[in-house]
């Protein structure tokens, strides 16, 4: 697994469990990942995540827009995990007869 994904995983993971997360430092996260060179599904992700962020990361934010956007980090969290899952067997190979 990439460093760089564990890393991002675990910060989600945190930031998930957090009593009061920060939203500013998971907005600008998750911004970094959608302008990275990484796998496109999870660039995209990121993309579609970032909005709400940015919106629950604003002092005025309320708690149905918070509780949005960490519904919608499952979304960053599912393609990180795709990405670090192993890969068994012979998988995307051509099978010859």
């Amino acid at each position: 697994m990439d460093p760089q994904v564990r890393q991002w995983k675990l910060a989600i993971e945190r930031f998930g469990a957090a009593h009061d997360p920060d939203y500013n430092e998971m907005a600008r996260m998750v911004a970094e990942i959608a302008a990275g060179d990484v796998d496109e599904t999870l660039r995209q992700a990121a993309a579609q995540v970032l909005p709400i962020l940015r919106q629950a990361a604003a002092k005025s934010a309320d708690r149905r827009t918070r509780a949005m956007a960490l519904r919608r980090l499952g979304l960053v969290s599912d393609a990180l995990h795709m990405l670090a899952a192993p890969r068994f067997g012979r998988r995307g190979l051509l099978r010859r007869c």
